[in-house]
């Protein structure tokens, strides 16, 4: 069957008999079910951090792991990793993945830092594979930007020069969530968003970090432990001398139709995969550039894994967050 023929991720928690809250063994069992869709063992920190619904503490996780039937007999330790049983092998894979993914963040950093300082840059985070150690064979920098009200698609145009800068050096720099900062609330509030949104790694702008994550305070619902880590050590995005003078120039009423012809000729050229389910998005403010059906994939499949499983509490707490964000 295919993809598009599929029952969708609401359509399948719709038909769930849940009655009862997530368990603290459903939440960390359901945790370990999300992480192994991208091969990918957790660490008591990352069950701690990623448990589905619930707000267990280091001991109680420890205890869950060690006594509750339903985790014993799912679960697996391994090297300080924890994952599902018959999935043993995943854990080499996740050392390897860390190991490539290290030599990577050196240079993610510098092209952060770089974007940082172009014009209308406010924010930049890692988000993706990087974001969690996990890169493939064919590594990629994702990143997502904040940027000046009015001027997403001259920001978007500053950064592909980045992009070609890093295609020089052998790098693949995606910048591909650009969102004004008047326009912080996600659009598309399901467990996968709360997820990638938990995950990123902020590397300049940390009041903005600060703001994004308040103006997603549904993305807890999902992953209450997710959300309030220390971001003191992230610099500020700066706006030097040369920055500002761009970004006066760059702001004349001139610009605008520069600014509005970036944006029609990515709509032109996006026009067959513009939708939601696609994940591709040409607005005045925000350009979403996720070609594919990654996103609705990866649902269908937890849901699936969920249910097959009979792990009903996180089923709950998926649906019920479902239900409120669409309110």
């Amino acid at each position: 069957m295919s993809l598009m023929a599929q029952p969708s991720s609401v359509q399948l928690l719709a038909s769930s008999d849940a009655a009862e809250p997530s368990s603290g063994a459903e939440a960390l069992l359901a945790a370990l079910v999300y992480a192994d869709l991208f091969d990918y063992p957790l660490s008591l920190d990352e069950l701690l951090r990623y448990q589905v619904g619930t707000r267990l503490g280091h001991d109680e996780i420890r205890a869950a792991l060690t006594t509750a039937p339903l985790l014993r007999e799912s679960i697996i330790e391994e090297s300080g990793l924890y994952v599902l049983r018959g999935r043993e092998d995943r854990v080499g894979l996740r050392i390897l993945r860390t190991s490539r993914s290290r030599r990577l963040w050196p240079r993610a950093r510098a092209y952060a830092r770089i974007a940082s300082h172009l014009p209308f840059v406010r924010f930049v985070a890692v988000t993706g594979a990087l974001a969690v150690e996990n890169v493939g064979e064919r590594p990629d920098i994702d990143l997502l930007v904040l940027a000046a009200d009015s001027r997403v698609w001259l920001c978007r145009r500053a950064l592909i020069l980045l992009v070609r800068c890093a295609r020089v050096f052998g790098d693949d720099l995606c910048p591909n969530y650009i969102i004004s900062e008047n326009n912080l609330t996600l659009d598309q509030r399901d467990f996968f968003t709360a997820h990638e949104l938990a995950q990123m790694v902020p590397l300049a702008g940390r009041e903005q970090y600060r703001q994004m994550i308040s103006s997603n305070y549904w993305a807890a619902k999902y992953l209450p432990c997710a959300f309030g880590r220390s971001v003191n050590h992230v610099p500020r995005c700066q706006r030097g001398a040369v920055k500002r003078l761009l970004e006066g120039l760059l702001n004349l009423r001139i610009f605008n139709r520069w600014e509005e012809w970036e944006l029609a000729r990515m709509r032109k050229q996006l026009r067959p995969l513009l939708g939601t389910a696609a994940e591709v998005v040409c607005s005045a403010s925000q350009c979403k550039g996720h070609t594919g059906l990654h996103r609705q994939s990866v649902l269908t499949r937890f849901v699936s894994a969920l249910k097959s499983r009979e792990l009903v509490g996180p089923l709950l707490v998926v649906k019920q967050a479902i239900e409120a964000n669409q309110e």
